[in-house]
């Protein structure tokens, strides 16, 4: 193992090309010849520097506001579909009396 002393820019290099091998930590510090305490201990050190750089770190992201179109008749409306393909839609502000009487009619054996 390689007794080295490096920086911290270094080990920045260093952690960044272990991220973009793919190589487990151990089989990375095997082919670089580091050790793999010391490589652990500063992958810990920046990460932990990241995360509280992370958390201080404050974006705005533009929101656009979307005024809602109103909803189409069809959309506030209560549909009772029928077995033969019949749609009967019932409005809001119906006539109850009016609904009573079709539901009568259906209740009454009127088929399609």
């Amino acid at each position: 193992m390689s007794a080295k002393r490096r920086s911290q820019r270094e080990w920045e290099q260093i952690v960044g090309a272990w991220k973009r091998s793919g190589l487990s930590s151990g089989e990375f510090c095997k082919r670089r010849r580091l050790s793999l305490e010391t490589f652990g201990w500063w992958r810990w050190r920046l990460g932990k520097e990241g995360a509280a750089e992370e958390r201080t770190t404050t974006e705005f992201v533009e929101v656009a506001v979307v005024e809602r179109s109103a909803p189409t008749p069809e959309q506030r409306a209560i549909a009772i579909e029928l077995p033969c393909a019949i749609v009967i839609r019932v409005e809001k502000g119906f006539d109850e009396d009016s609904l009573r009487r079709v539901m009568a009619v259906l209740a009454g054996g009127w088929a399609c």
